[in-house]
């Protein structure tokens, strides 16, 4: 993430079935996931977090 804001990347797309990333261990992105976990993976791209 560090890498696509230094870019000035400004969307990114995931698709069911990708890995979510460090910190996530083998959990994958998907149709499930609970309101916790989205929120993880929101948080670094939000400002002033």
């Amino acid at each position: 993430m560090d890498k696509t804001q230094e870019l000035g990347i400004k969307f990114i797309e995931i698709y069911p079935g990708q890995k979510l990333g460090d910190g996530f261990g083998e959990e994958t992105f998907g149709y499930g996931l609970d309101e916790d976990r989205i929120k993880n993976l929101r948080m670094p791209l939000l400002p002033g977090t």
